[in-house]
């Protein structure tokens, strides 16, 4: 059986989460973390994900982590 992810209290949380980022400038996120580009990147091999520039912070990745558990996505990787 699927979860619908917009009827979880995780979605709930990240909608509120959103309206406190929405605001804030992609500039002042790294203001404010000068190690923010290592914080949010991660390789794979010759592969690099770089997160930094996009408006999160380590509750919007603990939030989609807490739904990406709810949907049981887990379930679906193995």
């Amino acid at each position: 059986m699927s979860v619908n992810p917009t009827q979880t209290a995780a979605w709930k949380k990240l909608e509120t989460h959103f309206k406190e980022l929405e605001l804030l400038s992609i500039q002042s996120l790294f203001e404010n973390n000068p190690s923010r580009a290592e914080d949010f990147s991660v390789t794979l091999e010759d592969l690099e994900f770089d997160f930094s520039k996009h408006r999160l912070n380590k509750q919007t990745l603990s939030l989609l982590i807490e739904l990406a558990k709810e949907c049981k996505l887990l379930h679906f990787t193995h």
